[in-house]
């Protein structure tokens, strides 16, 4: 088992990694900027910190602004892992992988579950067939 803290609280992690006990970090935007600080400067520290993958998501909901906000999140450090929303955009990205390397999407929130339509990305092919 892997412990991954969920903050971007500086502190907060220092104490975990000293205690040896962190395995890695998941932010967020709103997590991030509770710590009223400038993004690259907190988010380069946190990955200096964190012995692990630190994810930090995209707020790009759009494919194309995506992947140009992934690549340059990936530009920071090399274990920081990109986070996509699962929406139709994000899944893809997180599918297929290609454009950010290690991108994952994060959790579906219950508004957002009619948003996501798995069948429009995945070849008809790769359908499972319907049992009889």
């Amino acid at each position: 088992m892997k412990i991954f803290l969920d903050t971007a609280s500086v502190t907060e992690l220092k104490e975990g990694v000293a205690m040896g006990l962190v395995d890695g970090c998941t932010t967020n935007p709103s997590l991030i900027a509770k710590e009223k600080r400038p993004f690259r400067p907190l988010v380069e520290e946190i990955c200096s910190i964190v012995p692990g993958d630190v994810s930090l998501e995209v707020v790009a909901t759009d494919f194309e602004g995506m992947i140009k906000e992934g690549k340059e999140l990936k530009e920071i450090a090399k274990n920081v892992v990109v986070k996509c929303p699962l929406t139709k955009d994000g899944l893809a990205i997180g599918v297929i992988r290609t454009p950010i390397p290690n991108a994952r999407c994060r959790r579906i929130k219950p508004r957002e579950r009619n948003r996501v339509k798995c069948s429009t990305i995945i070849p008809s092919w790769q359908k499972p067939r319907s049992r009889p």
